[in-house]
């Protein structure tokens, strides 16, 4: 099927310029994936792309064929104001790095809607509402999940009988491999590290109610936990660093250190 005029819902995860007054867009869309387009006059016409295309702007992209497989950016209408984010540098390094992890793990024009849904959903929350840790921690666990990566966090991911938890200095623990399955029971515990049964049930707490923040019931110490185990796991499946934590180390360092801080 021809691609000329295809509207469709869009989000810009990155932009690079090439020559004078173009722009390589890196999109993902909800009918064609993630994709990069050719932006001709990018950079100088506010009558095809009247908001600009800042980093994490949500809206409905036209895109047309173009030679040697790329596509054409005809035009972009934002769906909502995102100038905040250029004036909130949290807010910017939030979308910053929802974006950046999801041009990192999402590949090809492989239609997931899904995947675009959960993307959405996390940089319209980080635009329009109150940023929290619950919402990264959240989008990275639902990504994972939603590519096929994320551990077992219930029963032992080698047996699938129930996994007791085991009392460490007063902490309530389960055995945890993140590279090997995830949870552990007593049998198979062999290589596996520990995690607070807490962190754990958090963790499923976030993927089951999309509403929900319950971080809030969770100590900083457990809170820095459930931050490590995510990026932990991420790791696991990145080719290279994220610049966007390097964002956050350094705009940690001009701010005073908030106690909810997603990445200190």
């Amino acid at each position: 099927m021809s691609t000329d005029g295809l509207l469709t819902p869009a989000i810009v995860l990155r932009t690079r310029p090439l020559r004078e007054a173009d722009l390589v867009v890196v999109l993902l869309t909800r009918s064609r994936g993630r994709l990069d387009a050719l932006a001709y006059g990018a950079r100088r016409s506010r009558r095809r792309f009247p908001g600009g295309l800042s980093i994490g702007a949500r809206g409905e992209a036209t895109l047309a064929s173009e030679r040697r497989g790329m596509y054409r950016l005809e035009g972009f209408s934002p769906g909502c104001d995102h100038s905040v984010v250029g004036r909130d540098l949290e807010r910017f390094a939030y979308v910053a790095y929802i974006c950046e992890l999801c041009e990192a793990l999402i590949v090809g024009t492989e239609t997931d809607t899904s995947l675009y849904d959960r993307v959405d959903r996390a940089v319209r929350e980080s635009v329009e509402g109150t940023v929290r840790p619950a919402i990264l921690r959240r989008y990275e666990l639902s990504l994972l999940h939603a590519l096929g990566f994320l551990p077992f966090l219930d029963d032992c991911a080698v047996c699938s009988a129930p996994v007791p938890c085991a009392a460490g200095e007063g902490v309530r623990e389960v055995f945890f491999d993140g590279r090997a399955g995830g949870v552990r029971c007593a049998e198979h515990r062999a290589g596996a590290g520990t995690v607070a049964e807490a962190v754990l049930a958090v963790a499923r707490e976030l993927l089951r109610d999309p509403c929900a923040d319950p971080l809030e019931t969770l100590s900083p110490v457990h809170r820095r936990d459930l931050r490590d185990l995510c990026l932990g796991l991420l790791r696991a499946h990145l080719v290279r660093p994220l610049r966007s934590l390097g964002f956050f180390a350094s705009l940690s360092a001009v701010t005073k250190p908030r106690p909810h801080d997603p990445h200190s």
